[in-house]
């Protein structure tokens, strides 16, 4: 393997990293290569971005959900103000 063939392959894997695949992954996409697999390269990643995409999806639920419990929390805690200072008791909490 030649000196731009290994920064090459330096890239790829740093690229692949980066973007989460497991060394299985990586290792599969560079063997692929080598075999001149461009088809099944190609396939390799749109499953990885499958399931980067669902993982997304199911963060972004899990957001909604935190993001619905503070607000109930927050029209709960509007009925507990310090009646000295008009504030609600809880805002320094975040």
């Amino acid at each position: 393997m030649g000196r731009s063939e290994e920064e090459r392959t330096f890239r790829l894997r740093r690229v692949l990293t980066d973007a989460g695949c497991s060394e299985e992954q990586i290792a599969a996409f560079l063997a692929l290569g080598q075999a001149g697999e461009r088809c099944r390269q190609y396939r390799l990643l749109a499953r990885h971005r499958a399931a980067l995409l669902e993982q997304l999806h199911r963060d972004a639920a899990r957001l909604d959900c935190l993001d619905h419990l503070v607000l109930a929390m927050r029209e709960a805690d509007k009925q507990h103000t310090d009646e000295t200072e008009g504030i609600c008791i809880w805002k320094h909490c975040i």
